[in-house]
């Protein structure tokens, strides 16, 4: 398990601002897993980069040099962007996290289940890139197993919990009811859909998006019976709503302080904004502007604290599951490194088995009717053989003291017997 590594960063160690920093948009995510397996002791790799974390899952050949992390760093081009803010867990550590990120338990928002499908996404472009293979193969199906269990045996991933229906909800108890605002969306992509349906669940209805590409907020509006603008235009309109609800994957801000102190100067009311793009969409110094709230993520973060409340009773069976699968890991990796003889044993004992028949079928002059039978019998029979020889095996794997290898010799040894 010592070869298993992660190297991260996240929204526990900076603010959103200071974070979106060391983002990797999800286009460039080959480009740099490539430059990472160029490291030479690395032999697998995964990336994941999110609103409130970027980390780098890796698999070493054997012995890590003292400088990896930093070689890592350099290839992301993080070298002189706060080196030593970055974590580093190994073995055991570090797949007890990784199960935690995945099952949301790391989550600013614990329960939340955006990350989950975020983790699925960069374990699909490593394995298409073909930088994560049979090691992080098994952490991430390991990963999911462990948060089928937690969602199917606990109420942590139920009721508002994603970032969006968060904000959306924080928002509520500010103004108390969307039925008459007008709200504009800015971004149709994956996050600017879950504000949507958290607003329109919230009974707004006067709902307007823009996006870059205007045919995907085009067809938003449609499918929702919402109107749509042009981006270029948006800005235009700022004054014409009391919501401004961003969710672009933008690099930069799209809406500055002075624009906002422009439109929030000719208000009555308070002007509310919900920013949680990827980096954020907004400048900070929005939030200390007259009849402005900003929600972005560190006002988001502020109250997860009341969100662990919430859900301390669910979060600590959630962690013994984590536990359990994190312990069990060894045994994984073992049967795993076990399991190709397996496949040799079954061929010698068929092989052997079926020449066994052919001198019955010989001897005894057996038609061919019968000797079919026999046949798809001794078939049968032998893969019950080999799967209680697996279960056998998996048993032996509880103690802690066997190693791998002994296991194989001794199953080789058996296969020898039928040569």
């Amino acid at each position: 398990m010592n070869r298993l590594h992660l190297l991260g960063i996240s929204y526990r160690q900076l603010k959103s601002a200071d974070l979106s920093k060391f983002h990797i948009a999800e286009k460039k995510i080959p480009f740099y897993l490539k430059k990472i397996a160029e490291i030479k002791e690395i032999k697998e790799v995964m990336l994941l980069s999110t609103c409130n974390r970027t980390e780098i899952y890796f698999v070493l050949d054997e012995k890590e040099s003292e400088d990896l992390a930093l070689k890592i760093l350099k290839k992301l081009g993080f070298e002189n962007k706060g080196v030593e803010l970055f974590y580093h867990y190994k073995g055991k550590k570090a797949l007890f996290h990784i199960f935690k990120v995945a099952s949301s338990l790391d989550s600013m928002v614990i329960g939340e289940n955006e990350i989950t499908g975020q983790f699925k996404d960069a374990f699909e472009i490593a394995i298409k890139n073909k930088t994560a293979r049979e090691y992080l193969s098994i952490v991430f199906r390991e990963a999911m197993s462990a948060v089928k269990k937690i969602k199917s045996r606990s109420e942590i991933s139920k009721g508002s919990i994603s970032i969006g229906r968060t904000a959306v909800e924080i928002l509520k108890a500010e103004i108390k009811k969307f039925e008459d605002k007008k709200i504009l969306i800015v971004g149709a992509g994956y996050m600017g859909r879950l504000l949507l349906r958290a607003l329109k669940e919230n009974k707004a209805s006067e709902i307007t998006i823009t996006n870059r590409t205007y045919e995907k907020a085009k067809a938003l509006s449609l499918e929702n019976n919402i109107s749509s603008i042009p981006f270029s235009e948006f800005k235009n309109y700022l004054k014409d709503f009391d919501i401004l609800a961003l969710a672009t994957s933008s690099l930069k801000p799209i809406i500055n302080a002075e624009e906002i102190k422009n439109v929030a100067e000719n208000r009555k009311d308070k002007l509310y904004i919900i920013d949680i793009g990827i980096p954020r969409n907004t400048e900070k110094r929005i939030s200390n502007i007259k009849k402005v709230l900003l929600l972005d993520m560190d006002y988001i973060k502020k109250i997860r604290g009341e969100n662990i409340k919430l859900r301390k009773k669910y979060l600590s069976s959630s962690l013994k599951i984590i536990k359990e699968y994190a312990d069990r890991f060894n045994n994984i990796l073992l049967f795993n490194s076990i399991f190709p003889t397996f496949y040799k044993m079954k061929e010698s004992v068929m092989e052997f088995s079926n020449l066994e028949i052919d001198k019955m079928v010989r001897i005894n002059k057996i038609d061919g009717k019968t000797e079919a039978i026999l046949r798809d019998c001794n078939n049968m029979i032998m893969d019950k053989l080999i799967r209680r020889h697996i279960s056998a095996v998996k048993k032996i794997l509880d103690n802690k003291k066997i190693v791998a290898r002994d296991i194989i010799n001794i199953l080789e040894k058996m296969i020898e017997a039928y040569d």
